[in-house]
């Protein structure tokens, strides 16, 4: 998915007259960016809810080696596409900055609510 959020980036502008920079949405891709991370999210909240011994509920260490888990595979994702995000010169501050929230709300819990010692650290550290 963070390959749609690159995407997306390169073709982001802010320029047009209707441009509202203030508005929770200033533009068709800054809701489609929206979107993805919110389903990333969601993705990520399985890990709290995959039945016991499910390869779902445990986040790995280290997020750089592949792993069967639909939620690391989601953090990895989440994370590359808000770097693609807070680092672009053309998605406003307003827009990134409500990313950025909207992405740590995601994460808040996540290490309470996985079991095992690998408890969300990679995704903390």
């Amino acid at each position: 998915m963070d390959h749609f959020i690159d995407e997306l980036e390169q073709v982001y502008d802010l320029g047009g007259p209707d441009i509202d920079n203030q508005a929770e949405f200033p533009t068709w891709a800054s809701r489609l960016i929206y979107e993805i991370v919110s389903k990333l999210g969601g993705w990520i909240d399985l890990a709290r809810k995959a039945p016991e011994g499910s390869p779902h509920g445990a986040i790995p260490n280290s997020l750089h080696v592949g792993t069967p888990s639909i939620p690391a595979n989601a953090a990895r994702s989440l994370g590359v596409s808000l770097r693609h995000i807070v680092r672009s010169s053309r998605i406003g501050d307003n827009f990134a900055m409500y990313m950025v929230e909207c992405v740590m709300r995601d994460l808040r819990d996540l290490r309470y609510f996985v079991p095992g010692e690998q408890g969300g650290s990679a995704l903390f550290d």
